[in-house]
């Protein structure tokens, strides 16, 4: 959305995300994420070690965001407050690398080009993006050339020791295997296209890297684009959701206030209002990509092309480079690092909700509110005073709605193991109001 508020949004039922965002509850969506990245910024662990009330702020803020930036979850929250939502929510640092690169890393890549939107103040022209990106490039390269000095000044055993402590540096932070995976692969390319120009015959070695260059290029786009396609197609599938919502408003208009309207969504339309972030995230992160390969291209041509200094010191920065990208793409991979970001944000999400645990994460909501909505988890199982067999008479005593609807998910879903529920039979269910019909359907009926 654009900058600005929306004056036609009604309050929310409670105000929590907007508030740990310093934000009106009627801002635009790139007022919200201003206002996530310039505090997650100060907030961020890496700014904060060993501070675990910033650390337990900047978690907040991201649960904040992932709801906030969600239009539908966004409703949602708005209509009926953090304990209705069921969000798996992705780690904060992963989140906020991911969209917006990590400082440790900009050095050698900057400022993304998201994160630099999301720090201007007013309209973002593209007059002032093209100052900065230029500003960003020429900063990288000098700063490339100056982590090269130990090999250039003849130095190869200290060039290599400071770069491998640097790479293993870099991969451990938080999604830093994958962001170094990118490095890797674009300095091991641009080496091998200068280096083949000169060494080889007719420069036929520089002509292939150069081809592979291509390649990846039109791979990193290609991967955007599926990205970009896959966000409209669930874009289309939360649309249709917001309608059959709207219809149900519509029929329950004459019913009580107590009646849930979201209730009598169908397990696909809530899963379409679900599906929303990992898509969000897969299409930031290769956007990010396209963006640092871009970045990096300009770079490593300014160092190479760089007139004032002879070819034969050129030469020897193509060489290090080589080795730079050959040492980091070690340890990206030891790391597990990859480009691809869809196996990883779906791990991180768990999106296939029939591999988790019966009684383990499940909504978040606000942060804490959903998982003690309703007492702790003993309460489900009847707490541990009386024993095993006092737990599992407690999980088997009938539970009124309301009684159901005082739990937390978490409970919830403890409580069905121990009645024998099997994973696969709620694996498909996506929101907390169904779980809890869901349940009180197979104890038998019971007054509400």
């Amino acid at each position: 959305g654009s900058s600005g508020h929306d004056p036609s949004r009604r309050a929310p039922k409670e105000n929590k995300y907007y508030e740990l965002l310093g934000v009106h509850y009627t801002a635009s969506s790139d007022d919200i994420k201003k206002a996530y990245y310039k505090r997650a910024m100060r907030l961020h662990p890496d700014k904060n070690p060993n501070n675990e009330a910033a650390k337990e702020q900047f978690q907040q803020m991201s649960e904040a965001y992932q709801v906030l930036a969600d239009e539908s979850l966004r409703a949602k929250y708005d209509e009926k407050g953090a304990d209705s939502l069921q969000v798996n929510f992705v780690d904060p640092g992963v989140f906020f690398t991911m969209l917006f690169g990590s400082e440790r890393f900009e050095p050698y890549i900057g400022t993304l080009a998201l994160a630099a939107a999301a720090s201007m103040e007013g309209q973002v022209s593209l007059k002032r993006m093209q100052v900065r990106q230029l500003k960003r490039e020429v900063e990288c390269a000098m700063h490339l050339v100056e982590r090269m000095r130990p090999f250039l000044d003849g130095d190869t055993q200290l060039f290599t020791s400071q770069i491998s402590a640097e790479a293993t540096e870099l991969a451990a932070v938080s999604f830093g295997d994958c962001l170094l995976f990118v490095l890797a692969e674009m300095y091991t390319c641009r080496a091998a296209e200068f280096l083949g120009y000169k060494s080889s015959l007719l420069g036929v070695d520089g002509h292939l890297a150069a081809l592979k260059s291509n390649w990846i290029s039109v791979e990193n786009h290609a991967a955007a684009g599926g990205a970009a396609i896959r966000a409209v197609g669930a874009a289309v599938r939360t649309y249709q959701a917001v309608k059959e919502l709207k219809a149900k408003e519509e029929d329950s208009a004459t019913e009580t206030k107590a009646t849930d309207p979201l209730s009598g969504l169908s397990p696909k339309a809530m899963q379409a209002t679900q599906e929303s972030l990992p898509i969000f995230l897969e299409v930031m992160w290769h956007v990010s990509v396209v963006d640092i390969e871009r970045t990096l291209t300009a770079v490593t041509n300014k160092v190479f092309r760089d007139h004032s200094v002879p070819i034969e010191e050129r030469h020897k920065r193509g060489e290090a480079l080589r080795i730079i990208g050959s040492v980091f793409m070690q340890a990206a991979v030891e790391k597990g690092g990859s480009k691809d970001a869809k196996a990883r944000v779906a791990e991180m999400v768990n999106l296939m909700k029939r591999h988790e645990p019966a009684g383990g994460p499940a909504s978040q909501g606000g942060g804490k509110g959903a998982a003690s909505a309703g007492g702790g988890a003993s309460e489900a199982a009847g707490g541990d005073a009386g024993g095993d067999v006092a737990a599992s008479e407690a999980a088997r005593r009938p539970r009124t709605l309301a009684e159901l609807r005082g739990m937390g998910g978490r409970d919830l879903k403890q409580l069905a193991a121990a009645r024998g529920i099997r994973r696969e039979e709620i694996a498909d269910i996506v929101e907390k109001e169904e779980l809890e019909q869901f349940i009180y359907q197979r104890q038998g009926a019971l007054p509400q």
